[in-house]
């Protein structure tokens, strides 16, 4: 390592501190890099070209204040989301609501009536 140094005109310190900086340099960038075959590559280009139609849609939690609740406000914002998927997504199969809590989820499958 001495020589190596000397040939690069560097001190031994300076020389191990930037080996050992490429080293972990080089390691970071295996994990960081995917490598794909011809074909995978392939198959991963035309997925970005032509991106397979959406065939569902997820519903967030859609909260309000606390100081309305049972106030009937609820189906209103969920009523405009499905609305909003429906039209935005054609031919979405499903429409899954990602219910907070027990509460929320009663509330959703009592809504489900009208859809």
């Amino acid at each position: 390592m001495k020589r190596a140094a000397e040939l690069q005109g560097r001190s031994l310190t300076d020389f191990v501190v930037s080996a050992a900086h490429d080293a972990a340099q080089r390691a970071i960038e295996e994990q960081a890099i995917l490598r794909l075959s011809a074909e995978d590559q392939r198959r991963f280009a035309e997925a970005l070209i032509q991106p397979p139609a959406p065939n569902a849609a997820l519903i967030g939690w859609m909260g309000k204040d606390l100081a309305f609740r049972g106030a009937g406000l609820g189906s209103m914002p969920l009523h405009d989301a499905i609305s909003g998927v429906a039209q935005a997504i054609k031919g979405a199969y499903a429409i899954c609501a990602d219910a907070i809590n027990e509460v929320a989820t009663a509330f959703y499958s009592e809504s489900a009536s009208w859809i």
